[in-house]
């Protein structure tokens, strides 16, 4: 199971006995490599779909032209650090909160 951007649920990164052995109480080595597993995954999946609605909004605003994959490489880059520098923005070629909060103003 997948959601619409392809990411891994955990339950499929996680066999029975491991899942378990989290849940009821195995031993404290197995809870935290499967937690840090977990919570390592969150962090990637919410970075990743934060880069799929930057390259949307981009796109769409023509500083875009790469694939909309999730992957901040250096055509995202590129794009990220020409929008900041047309909007007068600190260009760092990062998606910093001036990024996020300036595609959200314009695409209202």
């Amino acid at each position: 199971m997948s959601n619409s951007y392809n990411y891994p649920h955990i339950e499929l990164l996680l066999y029975p006995y491991e899942f378990a052995d989290l849940v009821e109480g195995g031993s404290s080595a197995v809870k935290e490599e499967i937690l840090s597993t977990i919570v390592y995954l969150r962090v990637y999946e919410i970075f990743n779909n934060l880069v799929v609605q930057t390259q949307t909004k981009l796109s769409a605003l023509g500083y875009y032209t790469g694939p909309i994959d999730g992957v901040f490489g250096p055509r995202t880059r590129q794009a990220v650090t020409n929008f900041q520098t047309a909007y007068g923005l600190v260009v760092d070629g990062t998606i910093n909160h001036q990024v996020v909060y300036t595609l959200l103003v314009l695409m209202k």
